[in-house]
């Protein structure tokens, strides 16, 4: 079965990944020849793979019609299910479904004395898609309560899941949303700050449901049941009965199916077929996906079965070894067989994970997760139980304890940066290597090596060039400059436009702009510069600063309200991160780059437009101007004090706005390509259609991020530009931007 399914693996990768599914045939041709397969496995293999082609390209030709008709029609006044209904203070928030498909939700609160519980329900709705690269939420604006109806054959299981929920949460107990993750995988009710930290930790694979979990279950009932002399037979059937209840309660997560389905086999098959632990996983695979294609875009799927296979083909070495020994190789293993999905999806390493994983999975396997579900049996007899809620809070003390005690090393993150299809294939391939080692040579060997050759590896795959980054942030600003050895100088954060600063969003740096300097490899930004304090320039900073190293921040300082001030100046000492104030800081040089902070400022004026930094790089030979929201007032400035070079690269002041970017000015300095910030469909209409027609009538080229997406210069070598996350690439010569 193994072989047949990477077979039907063939299948699947070679719609977006042909190198590595050509690869793979290879492997596959060369296993036939030293296996000697028969003929009967082989043709299997060939209609394994040929289904699974088109399998999935029918589901992602599917998936484009559907998507692209929601985008065209995004309004719907039709039937959902609540998958989740998760209350925050002003609305609702969950996961429900939609035509087989899964969608985040929002819904705000018009009665504050709303109390209805939707959680799998189908109502009818109104309400509006919204779409943002791969994020998609419906945005609720009406939900019909009397439509309502509960259909589903789980019903039962639904409402005692419900109910124990509610005896969860008033039991006193301090985490009971921890509790409840735990029990279920479902982590929407979770504090987004806790989760952030556990995942820089690299342990919130723990919170998934996986054999451990099911172990755990089964172990308990086995115990209970054999003590009561009820025959064999007769446990298995209760068991596989509460396993499949259990599988309701995690609302079949791929993570939960996978170390179901494999429990549930292993409990039928006779024991000398349990061996073949490698073909069942195999089988799981398969059929999972069969069932459900959408599946292999699921990342806890790939996740669950990438890790069992590693600690599958690693059984040789780590059956040999005493209990706590092997628990420890196989957080190693866990590493190991999650770091191509991380890299491939996040562009980050979780080396924190080699260390957290070696104390956490013991924690969680041993004590704490048992804890909870023998809590969870108790809590349905006593609901009030003052020594069962403290010892289950002195686990979350201790667990928090020991998650501070490694956050203390986040600081050194590890970015990879983003993989082309030859690159994650030598990362695979590198991988199962280590794997080998690990087997045959030891656990020090392989550790070691895989560190190195890491290093090495991640040095080599980063991009040895300059270059200009407009981030796509909506009606904002953002922009980065990098240099050959990766030292960059960010320019504002974004954020969303309000009257004041508000630093309590940050989907655009969390969704936007961190994930493209990952994929830059960039751990470090050397300097921030805030052009003003305005919130689509600076709303993102703060969760900036809590999520990426900063050297240093430079601000105008004259121009922030003492509030503001305060509440930056703060961030930063517990950062330690340098305030610069740009007024005694004329210009900066990093590698063979010119920074000049132009001083175009009024300070007087009460449109802190005015009060923008104005920055000038002059790198190569290339001239680049980013204006922030600098005013036609700041461009006469501008002539009058400094003798401007001839500009390359302008970043277009204030979005296009008719307020910026004068006949004069732009007569004055020719850029040769202009770069937009703006939002789509904005209310204030920009940019304005007389400053883009100004423009190209002096010969730039205009580059908007409503219509091109992230904007990327490559400085180096031949300039061009990329845009539209590298689905579109345009070539412009040398000569036309020097």
């Amino acid at each position: 079965m193994f072989y047949i399914a990477l077979a039907f693996l063939v299948g699947v990768l070679w719609i977006k990944f042909k190198v590595i599914s050509i690869s793979l045939i290879l492997t596959l041709l060369l296993l036939i020849m030293i296996k000697r397969l028969n003929i009967i496995i082989l043709l299997l293999m060939f209609i394994s793979a040929i289904s699974s082609f088109f399998l999935i390209s029918s589901y992602n030709q599917t998936e484009i019609k559907n998507i692209n008709s929601l985008y065209n029609e995004p309004f719907i006044d039709d039937f959902v299910t609540f998958k989740s209904f998760t209350p925050k203070s002003t609305y609702y928030t969950g996961i429900l479904n939609y035509k087989n498909k899964d969608y985040r939700y929002f819904y705000k609160i018009l009665k504050s004395n709303f109390k209805q519980d939707l959680t799998h329900k189908s109502c009818r709705v109104k309400g509006e898609f919204k779409f943002e690269k791969e994020l998609s939420l419906l945005n609720i604006s009406t939900v019909q309560f009397k439509s309502c109806q509960e259909n589903n054959i789980f019903t039962p299981i639904y409402h005692h899941q419900n109910y124990i929920t509610k005896i969860i949460h008033k039991s006193g107990v301090t985490h009971p949303e921890r509790i409840l993750a735990l029990i279920t995988g479902d982590t929407s009710l979770i504090d987004e700050y806790y989760k952030s930290n556990i995942k820089d930790i690299g342990i919130y694979h723990l919170l998934a449901i996986s054999g451990t979990h099911v172990g755990t279950i089964i172990v308990l009932v086995y115990q209970l049941l054999v003590r009561l002399n009820i025959p064999l037979v007769l446990i298995k059937g209760v068991t596989i009965l509460l396993l499949l209840i259990y599988a309701v309660y995690t609302g079949f997560v791929p993570s939960a199916m996978r170390a179901i389905s494999i429990a549930i086999i292993i409990l039928m098959l006779p024991i000398h077929f349990r061996k073949s632990s490698i073909h069942v996983l195999s089988f799981i695979f398969v059929l999972m996906i069969l069932l459900n294609p959408q599946f292999i875009n699921h990342i806890g799927f790939q996740f669950s079965f990438l890790i069992s296979l590693f600690i599958i083909l690693a059984k040789p070495y780590i059956s040999a070894l005493k209990p706590l020994k092997c628990l420890f190789i196989i957080s190693f293993l866990a590493q190991l067989g999650s770091i191509v999905i991380n890299t491939y999806h996040f562009n980050q390493f979780q080396w924190i994970g080699l260390l957290s994983n070696f104390i956490f999975v013991p924690f969680y396997s041993f004590i704490l997760f048992p804890s909870v579900i023998i809590y969870f049996i108790l809590i349905h007899f006593f609901q009030h139980s003052f020594l069962l809620n403290t010892y289950i809070n002195m686990l979350f003390k201790i667990h928090d304890w020991l998650v501070q005690l490694f956050l203390n090393l986040n600081h050194l993150k590890w970015y990879i940066p983003k993989l082309n299809q030859y690159s994650l294939l030598i990362l695979i391939i590198l991988t199962l290597i280590f794997l080998y080692i690990l087997v045959y040579r030891g656990f020090v060997t392989s550790v070691l090596s895989f560190l190195i050759v890491l290093i090495i590896f991640t040095h080599l795959i980063r991009p040895h060039y300059a270059e200009l980054t407009l981030f796509d942030v909506g009606q904002g600003d953002s922009i980065l400059f990098k240099t050959k050895s990766n030292k960059s100088v960010l320019i504002d954060t974004g954020g969303k436009r309000n009257e004041n600063v508000s630093f309590k969003h940050n989907n655009i740096a969390k969704y936007k702009i961190l994930p493209s300097i990952k994929k830059k490899g960039i751990t470090t930004i050397n300097y921030l510069v805030i052009t003003h304090p305005h919130a689509d320039h600076m709303g993102e900073l703060i969760y900036f600063l809590n999520n990426i190293n900063v050297n240093n921040l430079v601000l105008n300082i004259e121009s922030f309200p003492l509030e503001l001030l305060k509440e930056v100046t703060t961030k930063c000492k517990e950062k330690k991160i340098n305030i610069l104030d740009v007024n005694q800081v004329k210009k900066i040089d990093i590698d063979n780059s010119k920074i000049s902070f132009l001083n175009s400022f009024i300070p007087l004026s009460d449109d802190k437009n005015e009060h923008s930094i104005v920055t000038l790089i002059e790198y190569n030979g290339i001239n680049i101007l980013l204006m922030g929201d600098a005013t036609v007032n700041n461009e006469d400035i501008l002539m009058k004090r400094y003798n401007l070079p001839k500009i390359d690269i302008l970043k277009v002041g204030h979005h296009g706005s008719r307020t910026s970017s004068s006949k004069l000015f732009i007569k004055d300095i020719e850029p040769k390509i202009s770069l937009i910030s703006s939002g789509k469909n904005n209310k204030y209409h920009l940019p304005n259609l007389d400053v883009i027609q100004r423009l190209k009538y002096y010969g730039s080229k205009v580059f908007d991020t409503q219509d091109n997406g992230e904007l990327t210069i490559n400085l180096d070598e031949e300039v061009y530009i990329v845009y539209r996350d590298n689905l579109n690439q345009k070539s412009l010569a040398r000569e036309s931007v020097s």
